[in-house]
């Protein structure tokens, strides 16, 4: 029987969750676990779960929480758009495998590069929100990246993209100390490094690392690639009934002139203060579906 503590034991397990198959399975038991239905409004299963609330100041946000023996335990904030409900997932379950085996092929289909989006928040946020079911905040942010990379990696390989994980060292100047390089996800082709990108859960606390990963490597590589960052939201409740944004545009704008320009940003959820830079931040099907194959 699927409740609260099979699932967050799956994602507490190393290795429990690591193909795409794997997150797909994942994320329809947790739909299957909360009973989300969006038809005729939003509805949940309120034998598993205390309550759903729309956040006050931007309705298309809302929080679940979770039952007592979990501490009453809020989630972070979902799209109600880009979340699926039990039905949408199942049913489009398949017709996302084939899109992902095709992915070049629907360029000029809206509704499939949405389904693509949804598919992929989903996978992730029903992870996530099972993590904040343990009410531990670090544990959660930490446990949420490393899915959350792994996700983006085996989604790219599966639409038929090589790519890996790469930690480099470097010497500094003339002396023995090194610098090391971390790079999220390396695309490849024909055993050629294409393009370097980072993957995080939301720019918080990272928005300026990214820039200089980008500075570094242009400095101390050989190598004229892109480097991209793909993100998967930048939003966070406040209070217990409100949302806000963590996308700094002031901050965004002065790297990429100051710094350098990241050759593009890929978010699954777009913030709304992010959507201004409609020359460098796109949301993720336009990496998967164009961007990536010209790399």
């Amino acid at each position: 029987m699927i409740n609260i503590h099979s699932l967050m034991a799956s994602v507490d397990a190393q290795g429990s969750i690591k193909t795409l198959a794997d997150h797909l399975e994942f994320a329809e038991k947790f739909l299957d676990y909360t009973g989300l239905s969006k038809k005729d409004g939003l509805k949940i299963n309120q034998a598993n779960l205390q309550s759903l609330t729309v956040a006050i100041n931007n309705h298309d946000y809302y929080f679940i929480q979770f039952p007592q023996s979990v501490n009453f335990s809020l989630t972070r904030p979902i799209n109600k758009d880009l979340f699926l409900d039990i039905n949408e997932f199942s049913h489009n379950k398949s017709e996302f495998l084939k899109i992902i085996k095709s992915v070049r092929e629907i360029k000029d289909d809206s509704a499939k590069r949405e389904l693509l989006n949804c598919f992929v928040y989903t996978c992730q946020m029903s992870i996530a929100c099972t993590l904040d079911a343990f009410g531990n905040p670090n544990k959660a942010r930490k446990k949420n990246g490393a899915y959350f990379e792994n996700l983006i990696r085996y989604l790219v390989k599966e639409c038929g993209i090589e790519n890996s994980h790469a930690v480099e060292k470097i010497n500094i100047g003339d002396s023995e100390d090194t610098f090391s390089f971390e790079y999220d996800i390396v695309f490849e082709k024909e055993g050629q490094r294409r393009a370097i990108g980072q993957i995080k859960t939301s720019t918080k606390d990272h928005l300026d690392k990214i820039f200089l990963d980008k500075l570094f490597f242009q400095k101390c590589s050989s190598q004229d690639i892109p480097f991209i960052a793909v993100v998967l939201n930048d939003v966070q409740r406040t209070q217990s009934k409100k949302v806000s944004s963590t996308f700094l545009p002031g901050h965004y704008r002065a790297y990429s002139v100051y710094l350098t320009p990241l050759s593009g940003v890929y978010y699954v959820d777009v913030a709304t203060s992010a959507k201004q830079f409609k020359d460098s931040i796109h949301k993720l099907d336009q990496l998967l579906v164009e961007d990536m194959w010209d790399f």
